[in-house]
């Protein structure tokens, strides 16, 4: 498990799982940057632009309906010499179909009906006889901009 002050692994759960993955401890992944969106945009009002009117005329419904987004979240993955490889990819295979939830524990941040988009490496380091040190960036969009959620810890860990 890695140790690290300041970066902290977060919480994945699978929609059709019971069980909930903390990142350093299945794969020794802990987070750098989550950026969260706090307040979503709003998905654009149905309108019709009457030539003889002045301005819009909009359907503007009491309760607001907010825009999908994307989450650009980099890793860093600091595992013994030479196994770096196979613990992203484990991740990967772990992520890369279906939805999930996940939560931060850093920010206490969670989000519903999240899935895998892209994958960007930045950096790898290896250094001999030590630790293999990658960074990398995945993109998730997240199609449940509002629901806050909290993956208990103490409940169901994988």
């Amino acid at each position: 498990m890695i140790d690290i002050d300041g970066y902290k692994g977060f919480y994945i759960q699978k929609a059709e799982s019971q069980y909930i993955k903390e990142s350093n401890e299945s794969w020794n992944i802990v987070v750098k940057s989550i950026p969260f969106t706090l307040i979503p945009d709003v998905k654009e009002y149905a309108k019709t632009d009457w030539r003889d009117q002045n301005g819009d005329d909009e359907f503007i419904p009491s309760v607001p309906v907010y825009k999908a987004y994307d989450l650009d979240v980099t890793f860093y993955c600091i595992a013994p010499h030479n196994t770096a490889n196979g613990y992203i990819k484990s991740f990967f295979d772990y992520i890369r179909s279906g939805e999930f939830s996940l939560y931060d524990k850093y920010t206490g941040i969670g989000r519903q009906k999240v899935h895998y988009v892209s994958f960007s490496p930045k950096s790898f380091i290896r250094r001999r006889g030590q630790n293999d040190v990658v960074e990398f960036t995945l993109k998730f969009k997240v199609n449940d901009p509002l629901t806050d959620i909290i993956l208990d810890p103490n409940a169901n860990i994988e």
